[in-house]
């Protein structure tokens, strides 16, 4: 998870700003294919109180090999 995630959320939330979705993009190596993104993302957007923001995922991709 990036670290700026957090605090744009708490900022958002403290604006009274709406928050419709929120976008990961996976770009990581082959291991990661669960994405723990999503779940990390879902965390801090109940916490704010986004319990019906929904997360997309449009992007995703590995390599072979070296980076």
């Amino acid at each position: 998870m990036e670290d700026w995630f957090k605090p744009v959320v708490a900022g958002l939330a403290a604006a009274g700003v709406p928050i419709d979705i929120a976008d990961v993009h996976n770009w990581s190596p082959y291991v990661a294919w669960k994405m723990p993104e999503p779940a990390e993302m879902r965390a801090i957007l109940d916490s704010y109180g986004y319990v019906d923001t929904e997360i997309w995922s449009c992007e995703n991709g590995t390599w072979q090999g070296q980076p």
